[in-house]
């Protein structure tokens, strides 16, 4: 028996079809009233004009909400033949059919999909639970065929956003560094933490420029964890900005004995006035104030709101390659924030106790880290290859 709901959410009104007592509900609820794929920390939203893809739509209810927003267009893509046809009832009741376009297909890994044009997928034998459906086998599933295609094949360059909720067949196509999702500006997922391939994730996102902020205690669950978890995540042009730009020297006689490649923007303690009022002071850097650094420092910026709008400082320092000798950071105070970026291995962060004892290493590459590091002394680890990293820091 299918139902009819009627509803205004952005000043938009909408109405659907739906399954009463089914994870139809579940999913409204999910989108509508909690909200999901809204992230006011990192500022993540559908924004107006966008075009979206919509890996797992299911009756729709991803859609409606993107048009609530402003999107320009979501193209919609799923394979099981009940979830389509109130999908497709969905766009004609609210007269969305230029803006909503339906495919009933499942999208799969390249890899995994092959030569082939069809895949397996395992319906929930529960018609009330319709949004559990899978092309990973379940034992408590219904076996049919469905039409498929593959990932790369419907990504194009007018997408702006993406959002996967594809039931386990997201692990293969966001740990494939062949997929081609690097150019798309946001990118929202939800994740199966059984896998345990969520870091592996996270790494090959970071390579694609993306920046995402998931826990350390999300990252560590085991098999035996909870079946997903929501990311969102938007792309950064930064380490390209980084690679393009040519690198200073500077002299910091407290990291290396020799100049190294760096500059910090934003404040600095400069030497400043004449006379008696003469002496270090707290100033806007030069180079801040410099339109060639004007992009790698609003870029930089824009990085790390994209990771923690809230974390507050007053300066950035950039390194190229250096490697940093055991040191505090006398000028700064209270936490600061590293990050590392490009082609590289080794190169983690060796955090010391207060009494210079106790090294422990910190990865750093592409996973920020908060630390103090005016109280514990820190250093480079030897590294090879292309090794950037950037210091959020606040000076006294």
């Amino acid at each position: 028996m299918i139902q009819n709901k009627e509803f205004t959410f952005n000043d938009k009104n909408f109405k659907f079809n739906y399954r009463p007592d089914s994870s139809d509900e579940k999913v409204f609820k999910e989108i509508f009233e909690k909200k999901c794929y809204r992230k006011p920390l990192i500022n993540f939203d559908v924004g107006e004009g966008e075009t979206w893809i919509d890996l797992g739509g299911h009756i729709g209810l991803f859609a409606l909400y993107a048009i609530s927003k402003g999107a320009k267009k979501v193209i919609v893509y799923e394979a099981d033949e009940d979830n389509f046809n109130l999908l497709k009832q969905n766009i004609e009741l609210n007269n969305l059919q230029d803006k909503i376009i339906p495919h009933q297909v499942a999208v799969v890994d390249d890899n995994i999909l092959g030569d082939n044009n069809t895949i397996s997928f395992w319906k929930s034998k529960n018609p009330l639970i319709n949004y559990r459906n899978s092309i990973n086998e379940k034992s408590r599933g219904i076996k049919i065929t469905v039409p498929a295609i593959k990932f790369n094949s419907v990504i194009t360059s007018d997408i702006d956003g993406l959002k996967i909720d594809i039931e386990g067949a997201e692990v293969d196509i966001l740990t494939n560094s062949d997929s081609n999702y690097q150019n798309i500006k946001k990118l929202t997922f939800e994740f199966t933490l059984k896998s345990e391939k969520l870091s592996l994730a996270q790494t090959v996102l970071s390579e694609k420029g993306f920046v995402l902020r998931i826990p350390p205690s999300t990252l560590n669950i085991g098999s035996k964890g909870w079946i997903d978890y929501v990311c969102h995540s938007h792309h950064s042009d930064l380490l390209k900005t980084l690679r393009e730009f040519k690198f200073p020297t500077q002299t910091r006689k407290n990291i290396s004995d020799s100049p190294v490649r760096g500059f910090a923007l934003g404040q600095v303690i400069s030497w400043a006035g004449k006379g008696e009022k003469a002496g270090y002071r707290k100033l806007i850097s030069e180079k801040t104030k410099s339109t060639k650094f004007n992009k790698i420092y609003n870029e930089s910026q824009n990085y790390i709101n994209l990771y923690d709008k809230k974390f507050e400082y007053t300066s950035i320092q950039y390194n190229k390659n250096n490697t940093c000798q055991k040191h505090l950071d006398k000028n700064n105070i209270g936490v600061s924030l590293i990050v590392g970026m490009g082609d590289y291995t080794g190169g983690e962060l060796i955090i010391y106790d207060e009494d210079g004892n106790n090294p422990v290493k910190h990865d750093i590459r592409y996973k920020p880290l908060k630390f103090n590091g005016s109280i514990y002394p820190h250093e480079t680890a030897p590294f090879e290859g292309e090794r950037y990293t950037l210091v959020y820091y606040s000076i006294k």
